[in-house]
């Protein structure tokens, strides 16, 4: 088999709902600009893959600080991470030195969302997809 061919993700991830939206913002080290800011499309307790708000260059393998992550009702998180890949305003940022509890809360919230996109294909009688 083409190892090439396999998704080797090492954490859950689910679509973000468009009626519950999720957002962040973050810094790139050794940048003065302001935040960016982005759209969550999907996430795990690994990283997110964020549609960024403006074009802007954010480089692979560049270190984001000062990261701060929305979810409903759940207090703003902070992260640290790495821009992992990059295609025009979409961008995947993985997750760095995620405290346990912080990685907890993802965790739920992906479970929540993945009970909500089940509830939501049996009603249209359809499978859920929530790989990316």
């Amino acid at each position: 088999m083409d190892r090439t061919a396999v998704n080797l993700r090492s954490y859950f991830r689910v679509v973000v709902s468009i009626s519950e939206p999720v957002q962040m913002n973050f810094r790139l080290e050794g940048r003065t600009y302001p935040y960016i800011y982005a759209s969550v499309h999907d996430i795990s307790v690994g990283g997110a893959g964020v549609v960024l708000a403006i074009p802007q260059n954010v480089p692979e393998g560049q270190y984001v600080t000062d990261g701060r992550l929305v979810l409903p009702e759940i207090e703003p998180i902070s992260f640290e991470g790495y821009i992992k890949w990059r295609h025009n305003r979409r961008v995947g940022i993985e997750f760095i030195r995620m405290p346990e509890s912080i990685g907890r809360l993802i965790f739920q919230f992906v479970i929540r969302r993945e009970r909500e996109m089940i509830k939501e294909a049996a009603r249209n009688n359809l499978q859920p997809s929530s790989y990316c």
